[in-house]
């Protein structure tokens, strides 16, 4: 038995309506104008022909985020004295040896705890061309991960260590806080609008930048999720 609330990834929620799993609480969705008042696309995770089955109740979208002051520091700024950033993955190991030759800190990272590192590549890899998998003649999904797209990329992620040299030597150690004592210009993340750092860490709110993912040969690629609301049934 389901319990009267429960909470699930946005990846999951069609499962769990397409099962009969899910209450219908569209009547309250719209008394309470919750419908109106969550961002349109995350309520469409919770949506089946017209009916909500849910309430979304945090989201993210992956992106990038900048020590401004390292940029500032080497000089990567643009007309009016404002840091640039990096449109693409190869002006982010460019920058990135820029910082590193000017002030010493590493110029980029991937957080390589709880398994993150896994999750944050799938944006590079999609940026260089990837499939993960596809259907095959039988209809059946079939791992198509060993191409020459993947071995690209991840040449390019060895590049960053034994080419251009500007990841941390340490790839456990912890990008937030490298980030946040300004150790680290450039860091990919879930939500690079959230600021663990400025708590934790004591970097200045106004050295703190976020952006787009960078892009890649086959363009910019990113991922977004977040967790919904669902209720039992009875």
């Amino acid at each position: 038995m389901l319990p009267t609330i429960y909470s699930v990834p946005y990846t999951e929620s069609a499962k769990i309506i397409n099962s009969g799993y899910a209450r219908d609480v569209t009547e309250i969705c719209k008394e309470y104008n919750v419908d109106k008042g969550i961002n349109e696309f995350a309520m469409s995770v919770a949506e089946k022909d017209g009916t909500f089955y849910g309430v979304p109740y945090s989201g993210y979208i992956m992106g990038m985020k900048y020590n401004a002051k390292l940029f500032i520091d080497a000089g990567l700024i643009d007309e009016e004295g404002r840091p640039t950033y990096p449109k693409t993955w190869e002006e982010v190991a460019l920058m990135s040896q820029i910082i590193k030759e000017k002030t010493g800190a590493y110029g980029f990272s991937f957080e390589t705890n709880d398994g993150a590192d896994a999750f944050q590549f799938l944006a590079l890899a999609y940026s260089y061309g990837v499939e993960f998998e596809k259907k095959d003649k039988s209809d059946k999904w079939k791992a198509t991960f060993n191409s020459p797209e993947m071995i690209e990329a991840m040449q390019f992620l060895s590049d960053l260590k034994w080419k251009y040299d500007i990841i941390p030597s340490d790839f456990s150690a912890d990008t937030d806080e490298l980030f946040g004592i300004g150790q680290l210009a450039m860091k990919e993340g879930l939500d690079a609008g959230s600021t663990p750092e400025l708590q934790a860490y004591g970097i200045g709110k106004d050295d703190i930048g976020c952006g787009p993912v960078p892009s890649g040969p086959y363009g910019r690629f990113s991922q977004y999720g977040g967790e919904v609301y669902m209720f039992s049934l009875n």
